[in-house]
């Protein structure tokens, strides 16, 4: 039981990441492929976000491992890369060639402009 809260309380958390961290990160430091950990650490503390998960925010909005993501959270590569591929798992359909621009369009809102209508899983009909 612990456990299946333990696993709500991280998607909640990710959720936060995804709605909230991406576009504030956006507003602050504008458009880019990866923000460094500073940005993303004082992006969530100062929205009060969930900080126990930051290192999947790190992983959503970073693809290179670097000096920060090492010393202050103890993040190499291959640790960034599970991080990395446990979030395309559940947001990208297992690509994690995401980038932070991806992430973000997370957060566009679909809707159906014209031309040959889209079906609920965004197949044209």
């Amino acid at each position: 039981m612990f456990e299946l809260f333990s696993t709500y309380t991280l998607q909640d958390a990710v959720t936060d990441y995804v709605q909230k961290l991406g576009p504030a990160l956006l507003k602050r430091y504008g458009g880019s492929l990866q923000y460094t950990v500073k940005q993303v650490e004082k992006t969530v503390r100062s929205l009060g976000l969930e900080k126990r998960y930051i290192p999947y925010a790190i992983a959503l909005y970073r693809h290179d491992a670097s000096v920060n993501t090492l010393s202050l959270y103890r993040i190499d590569q291959g640790f960034l890369d599970v991080l990395r591929e446990e979030m395309a798992d559940f947001l990208f359909y297992g690509n994690t060639n995401y980038n932070a621009r991806n992430v973000m369009k997370l957060n566009k809102k679909w809707a159906w402009r014209g031309g040959r209508e889209a079906n609920d899983i965004g197949i044209l009909l």
